[in-house]
């Protein structure tokens, strides 16, 4: 045991403090994970990603951590070498990627139960390089605010409607992604638009839907969101039929090969028909879809960047990085008339089946808000506000078209058709 009470006396060894974790020994060199010719073959391959190779061959006793993250950062930045000799563009720097595919290893070695904590602590980038991670994301976003093209929304809605009756699948995957927000993969491959559980909360439901097959989610992440009722720009029935045919023409496994198999294709279509309004790479169809649902469909009443974190799937109430998702130009919104007449629908409330029937008081209209993401049992009451008992009139001093709420259950449950009905025929003149 080596001490410092007399390091400087003679045969007394100076102590000299071990180095651990990210910062340990500078002289030991990494070891491949990969050979160069297995590297390049799994640069190639469309069905298999990093994470999974790593995960295929990993071995907690002969690797090392500080070897796979050095394995990560050869091979990504091979790959987008690769992609730019090929003349395809990245929007994001190379260390993104291999960022985002360590945090998805741990996540990985954890579920497998592959590796301990301690293991799993030091697949990580260096703090120099997720500083100059920082630097490169702050500095595009800095480009965005003066170089983003000003798109015309009804312009871009009319098409992405003809996108949506397309028979290609490129185009209905673009005309998909434009009118619900979704991701590519999640169109291509997981997300699914069931009825809302609670329709009578929405004031048009059909244009509203209980999504779920989520991308980005975890495993064992309690926060991940797994399924959320979510506003759409088309009616839900449309959507899904386009949906399945989709689908029926591209098949895919998982998230990973949906990604490799049709990403090229959907590129394509994109330069063709979405370029020319603006639209400069299918995922900014989030932006633009954020832009219009919130104009219509806000019903809880929420700011912007609220409202867009939950639209887009984030699972925080404010994402951290959601202001990369409202720098945007636009002109000449469409209003719910345009909507509906692409939609053909007629431009008024709808009426849910089977529900208890909200009702409208003369002084305070209850508020119609979206459900959190829970069952019905977790669904609350709505109630109808009022100031006090003088604010809320008698059934009999209202006229027939009008209906009431009882002052004895307006902060209970609200009344159902065949009770307002029977009160509106006991009524006498």
């Amino acid at each position: 045991m080596y001490t410092t009470q007399h390091a400087g006396t003679p045969g007394v060894k100076k102590f000299k403090p071990r180095p651990f974790g990210r910062t340990g020994n500078h002289e030991r060199k990494p070891v491949p994970i990969f050979t160069n010719e297995e590297r390049k073959k799994l640069i190639t391959n469309t069905r298999q990603g990093f994470v999974d190779a790593v995960i295929k061959c990993f071995n907690s006793e002969s690797m090392k951590p500080e070897d796979i993250v050095d394995e990560a950062r050869v091979y990504f930045r091979q790959r987008y070498d690769a992609a730019i000799k090929r003349g395809i563009t990245r929007p994001s720097h190379w260390l993104n990627s291999a960022s985002t595919a360590l945090t998805e290893l741990k996540a990985e070695l954890k579920a497998k139960n592959l590796a301990v904590y301690a293991f799993r602590r030091e697949l990580a980038l260096t703090k120099a390089e997720l500083l100059k991670l920082d630097r490169l994301n702050h500095r595009r976003l800095e480009q965005k605010i003066h170089q983003s093209p000003e798109i015309n929304m009804s312009t871009l809605l009319y098409k992405l409607y003809e996108l949506l009756n397309s028979e290609d699948p490129a185009e209905i995957a673009l005309g998909i992604a434009g009118l619900t927000g979704r991701r590519q993969t999640e169109i291509t491959h997981s997300i699914l638009l069931a009825k809302p559980h609670n329709g009578m909360r929405h004031r048009y439901p059909s244009f509203w839907a209980h999504v779920t097959g989520f991308s980005k989610k975890r495993q064992q992440d309690k926060y991940a969101v797994r399924a959320r009722e979510l506003p759409l720009l088309a009616p839900r029935e449309a959507l899904v039929a386009a949906l399945r045919e989709l689908r029926d023409q591209w098949p895919s496994d998982s998230h990973a090969e949906a990604s490799q198999l049709y990403a090229k294709k959907l590129a394509i279509a994109h330069k063709k028909h979405l370029r020319p309004l603006g639209v400069q790479r299918m995922h900014d169809l989030r932006k633009t879809f954020v832009q219009l649902a919130y104009l219509h469909f806000n019903e809880r009443g929420s700011v912007l960047p609220a409202f867009a974190s939950r639209s887009l799937g984030h699972k925080r109430p404010l994402s951290k990085r959601i202001m990369t998702y409202l720098i945007i130009r636009t002109t000449d919104m469409p209003d719910l008339k345009t909507i509906f007449a692409l939609a053909k629908v007629d431009l008024h409330p709808e009426k849910a089946e089977d529900h208890d029937v909200l009702v409208k008081s003369v002084h305070a209209a209850p508020q119609f808000s979206t459900p959190p993401d829970s069952s019905d049992e977790d669904m609350p009451d709505v109630d109808v506000a009022s100031d006090s008992d003088e604010d809320m009139p008698d059934v009999a001093s209202m006229s027939l078209d009008t209906y009431s709420v009882d002052r004895k259950e307006r902060t209970g449950r609200l009344r159902t058709i065949d009770e307002v009905q029977g009160a509106m025929d006991a009524l006498t003149f």
